[in-house]
């Protein structure tokens, strides 16, 4: 039964992304990273800053391939490989610490905004150490 009132407006407010992903991810206890179409860091939940604090993470300045051992191609062709489906795509991102060391993590990225179109939606990352996911 339809009430003839439209409770979805034609025009919905901005929603600010950043604070959207900081909200629901900083409960969670994996970390994560929230990645714009141009690969640059965005946002990074509290587990992500503990596991990665050694690394400096300016929100918006950071591409999240300079701080991968593998190439720039490769992380990139991996982020638009994410944007494209729906499903989580699993990889390996070996982070390089300030002291020397890689720190290997299984990654799951997925689309972050689900009606955009993959062009221009972000990338949300679930970052788990390669040990605990084997």
């Amino acid at each position: 039964m339809s009430t003839g009132v439209n409770i979805f407006p034609a025009e919905s407010p901005p929603v600010d992304t950043r604070s959207q992903f900081e909200d629901l991810a900083d409960l969670l206890p994996e970390a994560m990273l929230l990645v714009d179409m141009d690969g640059l860091i965005q946002a990074t939940n509290a587990a992500a800053r503990r596991q990665l604090g050694k690394l400096d993470i300016e929100p918006g300045l950071t591409a999240l391939a300079a701080l991968c051992i593998e190439p720039p191609q490769q992380v990139a062709e991996y982020l638009r490989n994410c944007r494209r489906v729906v499903a989580l795509m699993p990889a390996t991102l070996t982070f390089r610490l300030p002291c020397g060391t890689a720190l290997p993590l299984r990654a799951q990225g997925a689309r972050f905004a689900p009606g955009a179109q993959p062009t221009s939606c972000w990338v949300l990352l679930r970052l788990i150490p390669k040990h605990a996911a084997e």
